[in-house]
């Protein structure tokens, strides 16, 4: 369960450093918090571990990592990315969380993430 977590958190990553990309933001992330809304802030606490590790490699190579295993990967990845785009997902997931955890309804959440990171047409 922990490395389908990483698998969908890393290609949600993918997604997102892609624009164009956007209308499969929304069904990936609707596929990885599926079922219950545990299950929902589970996978976006894995999606913030991974947003945070890209934040730190844009500041320092040497930053240690706690979501990705192959430093490399992630180096390449961040380089997708500018640092003001990171912040801005990492923030809005926290938030997401938040929201969650107050009982928000999952959909709606999910898509207002979405929408406060740019990732809605």
């Amino acid at each position: 369960e922990i490395a389908e977590k990483r698998r969908g958190a890393t290609q949600f990553c993918l997604i997102c450093a892609d624009k164009k990309k956007s209308a499969q933001a929304l069904s990936h992330l609707c596929s990885i918090c599926t079922n219950t809304r545990e299950e929902a802030i589970s996978a976006l606490f894995a999606i913030e571990g991974a947003f945070r590790d890209l934040c730190l490699l844009k500041k320092s190579a040497d930053a240690p990592l706690l979501f990705f295993t192959d430093r490399e990967y992630a180096a390449e990845l961040s380089d997708r990315y500018p640092l003001r785009r990171l912040m801005l997902f990492s923030e809005e997931i926290a938030s997401a969380i938040s929201a969650l955890e107050k009982n928000m309804n999952v959909r709606l959440t999910l898509m207002s993430l979405l929408s406060r990171t740019g990732m809605m047409d």
